[in-house]
Parts: C-alpha cells; structure tokens; sequence
C-alpha cells in the first residue's frame, strides 16, 4: 500500500499541484475586485455577515481559518509519527525529528507533504 501512495498517489498530487500553480490560478480572477468599488469594503463586511452570520472582519476570519490549519497539520504530524511508520526506501517520504512541510504555492492549495 505504502508503495502505491509513492507510486501514484504523491506524484498525482504534485501534478495536481502544478497545474493548479502554472495554469489554474493564474489564469483565474484577481480576488475582491469588489474592493476597488466605492464603498467595496462596506460591502465586503456586508457580505461577510451576511454569509457567516458573525460581525468578525476579513481578517479575523482568515486568522481563524490560518489556526486551524496549524491545528490540523499538528495532529497529522502526531498521528503520522505514533503510527511508526518507517521505510527502507531512500526515495519514499520519511518523517523526520524535523520534518518540512512543503506547501505548494504558499498555502493556496491545503495539499502538504512531509519530506525529509
């Protein structure tokens, strides 16, 4: 199992990843265009309390999201390390004492790999 992940799944992942970084993203539009607008970031606010009936800001909500993603990617780590997972292979990911995580094009993408 462990060898068809390597094999299939990871590299998927990496072509998923390129594609979304070389041809998706760029190619899409520039985000809060509406903030441009007079008033834009009334309106942004607005639709912000509209869609998540709280009164937190722009930026309150995109902490909490950035802690959250910290939280998971903690746990992962800790479930991936006591699950003593190990290999003999040179080229499959290891874990580390100190692993990286690799976040493709900034954290645009939730995809992470950990790598020696």
């Amino acid at each position: 199992m462990l060898d068809a992940i390597a094999k299939e799944v990871l590299p998927a992942y990496m072509r998923f990843a390129r594609f979304l970084e070389v041809s998706y993203i760029p190619a899409g539009r520039e985000p809060a265009r509406h903030l441009r607008l007079p008033d834009g970031r009334k309106y942004y606010q607005f639709l912000l309390r509209r869609t998540t009936t709280t009164g937190l800001t722009a930026d309150q909500i995109h902490q909490i999201g950035v802690d959250e993603v910290k939280k998971d990617e903690a746990e992962m780590l800790a479930i991936a390390r006591s699950s003593a997972f190990r290999t003999s292979r040179p080229s499959a990911p290891a874990l580390s004492p100190t692993p990286k995580i690799i976040r493709p094009m900034a954290m645009r993408c939730s995809l992470f790999i950990v790598a020696t």
